[in-house]
């Protein structure tokens, strides 16, 4: 008969409070609705009592006749009804699972915080800036809580809370604008001075910018903004707070050591890149795409290695081609113009010199250009940071 009831159970809790909820509000609102089904009699006795206080004697009757038909599923409320049930179970929630409801709440700060924040194109120099604008956004953003959330603490406890969930905003924001300079100061060091044309670009991991590393690679401050300290809680469910700080301190330990790993990958990729650009002969070609996540974005990005020396010696080719038509040309008409029986020829020629020549310069200038881009996109440029 007991494994029957929790079947039941489960049932009417899954209706209720569905698979996956996504948005921090439904997460909290499921984990009520659950420990709705979890609470003892004392408990729940005094959730029926408030119930009554608090929507009158007939709600209340209709409360504790119809209770065991929606612990079974047999009786699915209506949204009305849930939410008296919201305003009056988290009340007599044990301290740690009212706690656990406002821990719903800090990645869904985070992730508007970053929303507010993203950029799609960024320049390097702006980098520190973006972080430290996210930083001042958290500062002046409190975490929006919900109405049934909201009625059980005391504003003291909700601005301990804002102030527990900004500081550890703060501090993912603070390691990852660490992790990103890490990634460039990596990159720097093994792609400086390569004999190649490199195009990268490098995607945050935490506000999803793009940015470009084509030329000159500024050395980003050593932080983009003040970190706070921890805060000072004189509340009365101090240790709760103290908890959900030690609950961050330890996903932050986790992230660190995805961090090193990630980059310790990274660079081994670049190395791995490094070491076959400079095994390729300068007399060979080299086209390849690369892509390498690190500790605090992802690096994608293309290399080519050409042949200096002959993309050269074409493109004078090319200027030795040019200027001898051009000249036959010229000459021609020019002896085409002093003979009468030529003249005919010598309009024609004219009209082939501008249609020809023109093209036969625009031939020249295509591969001066080409030549021109291989030299500027060669990671010497790169490899000049400034300090």
């Amino acid at each position: 008969m007991g494994r029957r009831w929790r079947r039941r159970r489960y049932a009417a809790q899954h209706r209720w409070t569905h698979a996956q909820p996504a948005s921090a509000s439904e997460r909290a609102r499921a984990f009520v609705l659950r420990e709705f089904f979890d609470l003892d009699g004392m408990a729940l006795a005094r959730v029926i009592q408030l119930y009554g206080r608090e929507y009158g004697h007939g709600r209340r009757k209709y409360f504790e006749s119809t209770f065991e038909k929606w612990r079974s599923g047999d009786v699915q409320p209506r949204r009305e009804t849930q939410d008296r049930i919201l305003h009056c179970v988290p009340r007599f929630l044990p301290p740690a699972k009212q706690f656990t409801i406002l821990g719903f709440y800090i990645p869904e700060y985070l992730s508007h915080l970053v929303a507010a924040s993203r950029v799609h194109n960024l320049a390097m120099e702006a980098v520190p800036s973006a972080f430290a604008d996210a930083a001042r956004r958290c500062r002046e953003t409190d975490p929006k809580l919900d109405w049934f959330v909201r009625g059980v603490f005391s504003d003291a406890e909700i601005a301990a809370f804002a102030d527990v969930a900004r500081y550890t905003v703060l501090d993912r924001l603070h390691r990852s604008y660490g992790a990103v300079r890490l990634d460039l100061a990596t990159a720097t060091h093994h792609l400086a001075g390569v004999d190649a044309k490199i195009v990268m670009r490098y995607r945050l991991d935490e506000l999803g910018g793009l940015i470009e590393l084509n030329g000159v690679v500024p050395t980003l401050p050593a932080t983009a903004f003040d970190m706070p300290s921890v805060p000072e809680l004189v509340v009365r469910h101090r240790e709760e707070y103290e908890r959900l700080l030690l609950d961050h301190h330890c996903e932050m330990i986790v992230e660190q050591e995805a961090q090193v790993a990630r980059h310790s990958v990274a660079r081994l990729d670049l190395s791995i890149l490094e070491n076959a650009i400079a095994s390729v002969s300068k007399a060979e070609s080299l086209e390849t795409s690369f892509e390498a996540r690190g500790a605090g974005g992802t690096f994608e990005g293309t290399v080519s290695r050409k042949n200096l020396p002959a993309l050269k010696a074409q493109l004078f080719g090319r200027i030795v081609v040019a200027t001898l038509c051009t000249l036959g040309i010229v000459a021609g008409i020019a002896a085409a113009f002093t003979s009468k029986d030529l003249r005919g020829f010598a309009v024609c020629g004219f009209w082939i010199v501008l249609a020809a020549v023109p093209a036969l310069w625009s031939w020249v200038i295509e591969k001066h250009r080409e030549v021109r881009d291989y030299e500027r996109g060669q990671s010497t440029r790169f490899a000049k940071v400034r300090r």
